[in-house]
C-alpha cells in the first residue's frame, strides 16, 4: 500500500477488503509515518502509512498485533508490522 500513490490508495484499500476470506489473515509490513506528519513536499514511493490509516481502513477486521521496528543502523527508518484477522465476515 505504501508504494501506491496517495491519490488512489484509498480506492485500492477498499478493493482489498472483500478479498480477505473468513478467518483470513492480513499482514501489513512497511515504513511508519508519524501521526502528525503530512505528505506535503514528500516524494515517493514509498509513501509511509500511519497506524491510524491502517486501523481506519481495516477496522472491520480484528487487529491482532502492531509492532514498531526500529532499524538500529538508520534511526529515521522506522518500520511496522500489523496483523489483522477477518473474524466477523
Amino acid at each position: 500500500m505504501q508504494a501506491v500513490h496517495t491519490d488512489i490508495r484509498d480506492e485500492l484499500a477498499a478493493a482489498l477488503i472483500p478479498l480477505l476470506a473468513k478467518d483470513g489473515d492480513l499482514l501489513c509490513i512497511g515504513r511508519t509515518r508519524l501521526e502528525n506528519d503530512n505528505l506535503e513536499n514528500k516524494t515517493g514511493p514509498p509513501w509511509p502509512l500511519k497506524k491510524t490509516w491502517l486501523e481506519n481502513w481495516f477496522s472491520e477486521f480484528t487487529l491482532i498485533g502492531y509492532n514498531s521496528i526500529v532499524d538500529l543502523n538508520d534511526g529515521d527508518n522506522q518500520r511496522y508490522r500489523a496483523n489483522f484477522k477477518n473474524i466477523i465476515n
